[in-house]
């Protein structure tokens, strides 16, 4: 029995020794990306409601002038949209990877537009429930650029004229669109 206990101890010692082959292995890998072409968003026209004529009591609800993405002024409260000026959507063309899904990612709640653009002036007008349409897909905010990687956007919105006595001039104001690929 201790001979026997010997000789497996002994192979026991030999075995640690020998190098274990096949205990790890190494491989080549590949790494790669693929870098698109940025989205570039251009503006056609501007947002503008045209000529407008107000007449709200100051007892009144406020009037509303909503410009719709498809080009249709609808006026309400003492608010008359006149054929003189029809206004225009803003348009935007855009362009990318061809094939690609975007999403219109942001819009503002509420763009505030200035007597004579003066952001200084007390003389406000506020442009609220911003809307999009694409060329590619219709109503919404996400859509695939085309086989040319184009499309286009459309833009309305509502604008709120309040109450009361509203200085006549032209009101300005600046706002920003993000568009981001999916």
């Amino acid at each position: 029995m201790k001979s026997f206990l010997i000789r497996i101890f002994a192979v026991m010692v030999v075995s640690c020794m020998v190098k274990v082959s096949g205990a790890q292995t190494t491989t080549s890998n590949d790494a790669s990306v693929n870098i698109i072409t940025p989205l570039t968003l251009t503006q056609l026209t501007a947002l503008n409601f045209g000529d407008i004529s107000v007449n709200i009591g100051s007892g009144s609800s406020a009037g509303t002038c909503i410009m719709g993405t498809d080009g249709v002024r609808t006026p309400s409260e003492g608010v008359t949209c006149l054929a003189t000026d029809g206004g225009t959507n803003a348009s935007y063309s855009l362009s990318g990877k061809a094939g690609t899904q975007y999403t219109i990612i942001g819009l503002p709640s509420t763009v505030t537009v200035y007597l004579d653009g003066d952001s200084g002036s007390s003389s406000t007008l506020s442009i609220g429930d911003l809307t999009t349409s694409t060329t590619n897909n219709g109503s919404g905010s996400s859509s695939t650029l085309d086989s040319n990687g184009a499309d286009g956007i459309v833009l309305g919105g509502t604008l709120t004229l309040p109450a009361g006595s509203i200085t006549a001039g032209t009101y300005n104001g600046t706002f920003e669109i993000t568009v981001a690929y999916n």
